[in-house]
């Protein structure tokens, strides 16, 4: 079968110079997150993290935000804390419909198991929240709807996802400081 061409490709120096407008129009708000990110993690260093994608996570979680991926930085940040909470569970045979269990079911568990705090159960479960209200269809004012978190925050558009972005940059940053005292330099 025949492969099918759907557009013609311009040549690379045409595609070049749309690329460098765009990264030149955006980059001064590429050093000013990226300043953001040394605040919140300092600078970029060898990390050891818990959980099989974690460290992967942490690293697209970072340049999303950077590159001004706003939604991408609240999936990536679920995606990290998913990753490294569900790792306490992983070895356990009994534990594995809990490490399978979605966020919700993790960070309940590990609030119960003394493994976090409540303030970071709380802070978690908002990250969730916002998630959920991105990722998946809930019809009108339904509390994990996209429309209720537009009404309750009182922003729209560009203005909700990037705010949404650096709050969920500040639930990791919570959660790397309550159970990984060693990431910003200090033991417990």
């Amino acid at each position: 079968m025949k492969r099918k061409k759907y557009f013609k490709l311009p040549p690379n120096t045409v595609i070049e110079r749309m690329t460098d407008g765009s990264f030149q129009h955006e980059r001064r708000g590429v050093i000013a997150r990226t300043k953001q990110i040394y605040r919140l993690f300092g600078p970029p260093r060898d990390m050891l993290f818990s959980g099989t994608l974690t460290a992967d996570t942490y690293f697209e979680m970072i340049n999303t935000y950077i590159f001004g991926l706003y939604i991408s930085t609240v999936f990536t940040a679920h995606a990290l804390i998913e990753s490294a909470l569900s790792f306490n569970f992983m070895f356990d045979s009994d534990d594995k419909a809990i490490a399978e269990g979605g966020l919700s079911k993790i960070i309940a568990v590990s609030f119960e198991r003394g493994y976090i705090s409540k303030e970071l159960s709380d802070s978690l479960n908002e990250l969730r929240i916002m998630r959920i209200a991105y990722f998946h269809s809930h019809v009108g004012l339904n509390q994990r709807s996209a429309m209720k978190r537009y009404l309750d925050k009182k922003l729209y558009g560009v203005k909700l996802h990037r705010s949404d972005a650096i709050e969920a940059l500040k639930i990791v940053h919570q959660f790397l400081n309550e159970t990984s005292p060693g990431f910003f330099g200090r033991e417990k």
